[in-house]
């Protein structure tokens, strides 16, 4: 998944490609069926299209974990091989569809601050 820069050459050439018009400004690609990908990847399109989400993801992120545990979750994600600009919109894409203890350490009462921010049935 990624976002689509009107400037980037390898992007408009995806863009011809795919026919996608001016609109569409972030691409989802997942395993057909693969419903907990798409949840994953939803959660990144909505960090990307949703500043009010993306605020209240700063906020859980700096409210919700000690100074110790945003270290070890950016430590994780490092050694997965994301880029540091990647850390917050990958963090709230696992703590929203995984496990509290995916990171190493129970991060429930964040997970259950971010999940309030999802509507009642939706896809989360």
């Amino acid at each position: 998944n990624f976002a689509l820069s009107d400037t980037d050459r390898a992007h408009l050439a995806f863009r011809k490609a795919c026919s996608l018009p001016k609109q569409i400004k972030y691409v989802i690609a997942t395993l057909e069926g693969d419903a907990h990908s798409i949840r994953h990847e939803m959660c990144h399109a909505r960090y990307y299209l949703d500043p009010p989400y993306r605020d209240t993801v700063m906020k859980v992120w700096t409210d919700a974990l000690t100074p110790s545990q945003r270290a070890s979750v950016t430590a994780f994600l490092t050694r997965l091989k994301y880029a540091p600009c990647a850390h917050l919109d990958e963090w709230q894409a696992y703590l929203v569809t995984e496990k509290p203890n995916f990171f190493g350490m129970d991060l429930g009462e964040a997970q259950k601050q971010l999940g309030a921010s999802f509507p009642p049935g939706s896809w989360r």
